[in-house]
């Protein structure tokens, strides 16, 4: 059974350029899950979920195909290890082919707690489809018949498809050297993964309440106060000249708009991400005012859009040619902004195993090339875990350790 590919696709597929385009989502359980119950469920994802039993085909007008023998790859593995938190980090790190690889694995840690990965593949997806994917395995496990789950987008595609143009819009990445600074001290001479390296850090339930207490009471989400916290934190490792403006980049999804509006400002998945112009010395309370600044009173971004745009009929020869273009012109220019992305929360009631919830939850967004990085938010029962992924091959690590602890003296307590 083949699947057509959408205009997503296209895009999130051609991600491979510039990130590892592996998304991940983690549970720890604190009893023992059922191992061969687990597996069936990870095989049946494959069945229920067709287009994760394909692997992708180029031309003009891509599809996807289904792969003969895909129900034998492993798709799910049980690991027993000593640290299933050290496991799950070099599971993470470690690339996966979506011409040869599951588009879909699901691996179970096993220590003194289980860790439940699941890896999904970004060409097929977005992190929507990846919590789609833990609810789908969480009902299958539980021996819930496919027909009677609920039936999800895979993806954010729907808002896209209202777009009715094929014109690019929005606005150019202004790569003016003179005016940008490059983001990371550290040289970079290739796109390669080498080194692709995740960190993170969970801020508890009672942390998260104090700070959506902060955020209502200045008019903001918590989610505005994390980034706000981020930005600041990382121009303080940054530490770049006076004038000097270090751009950040932050998805927004636009979902929730009534139908018509934000289509035009929305990317090929459905977000759009905005650029947020910071400079040296800027607090918390200023970062807040540059983030409100992006936002119109109708929840719909604004300002500087560095994502182009096509229509939903644009060929894939169009967009590879598009994308090949932006990422060399960032590349040449040594500038890439740190992009934010907001997960969004994980639905706890949506995954008890035979009654055993996870006690904790966390999403990873894809491990990036240098020089640039991806910082991921994602919310579970209270709490709020920061993932950050970089390359040590252009990136310092101490760098991002230092701003994950600057994040945590910033924000209000």
């Amino acid at each position: 059974m083949n699947v057509p590919a959408t205009s997503g696709d296209m895009e999130q597929y051609l991600e491979r350029y510039v990130c590892d385009g592996q998304m991940h989502l983690v549970m720890e359980f604190a009893s023992p899950l059922d191992e061969e119950r687990l597996r069936r469920a990870a095989r049946l994802v494959l069945e229920v979920e067709p287009v994760l039993a394909c692997r992708w085909e180029g031309g003009r007008r891509p599809y996807w195909k289904h792969r003969e023998g895909i129900y034998s790859l492993s798709s799910f593995m049980l690991v027993p290890c000593e640290d299933p938190m050290a496991e799950v980090m070099g599971f993470m790190a470690t690339r996966s082919d979506p011409s040869i690889d599951p588009l879909v694995q699901v691996r179970l840690f096993r220590g003194r707690t289980d860790m439940v990965c699941i890896k999904l593949s970004h060409s097929v997806s977005d992190v929507h489809g990846l919590k789609h994917v833990a609810y789908l395995l969480c009902g299958l496990y539980n021996g819930e018949m496919p027909e009677n789950l609920p039936s999800e987008d895979r993806t954010a595609m729907p808002i896209f498809d209202l777009a009715r143009t094929e014109t690019e819009k929005g606005t150019p990445w202004p790569l003016d050297a003179k005016r940008r600074g490059t983001i990371w001290s550290l040289p970079f001479t290739s796109r390669d993964a080498q080194g692709a390296m995740s960190l993170m850090r969970t801020f508890d339930a009672e942390t998260c309440h104090t700070i959506l207490m902060f955020a209502a009471g200045k008019g903001h989400s918590l989610e505005d106060v994390f980034l706000a916290a981020f930005m600041v934190s990382a121009l303080q490792v940054m530490n770049p000249k006076e004038g000097v403006v270090v751009p950040f980049q932050a998805t927004y999804d636009l979902r929730h708009l009534a139908e018509g509006k934000g289509a035009d400002v929305a990317n090929l998945t459905g977000r759009t991400s905005i650029e947020i112009a910071m400079h040296g010395g800027m607090r918390l309370e200023d970062a807040l005012v540059a983030i409100k600044v992006c936002q119109g009173p109708d929840g719909r971004p604004r300002g500087p859009i560095p994502v182009f745009h096509i229509g939903p009929f644009t060929s894939f020869d169009t967009v590879r040619t598009k994308y090949e273009e932006e990422v060399d012109l960032a590349l040449k220019a040594r500038v890439s902004p740190p992009l934010w992305v907001r997960a969004g929360s994980i639905d706890k009631a949506r995954l008890g195993f035979q009654g055993l919830a996870p006690s904790s939850a966390f999403i990873f967004a894809p491990t990036t090339y240098p020089p640039m990085l991806q910082a991921c938010l994602s919310e579970f029962d209270g709490s709020t875990t920061v993932g950050i992924g970089f390359s040590s091959y252009g990136t310092d690590e101490n760098d991002i350790r230092a701003i994950m602890e600057g994040m945590a003296a910033v924000l209000p307590r």
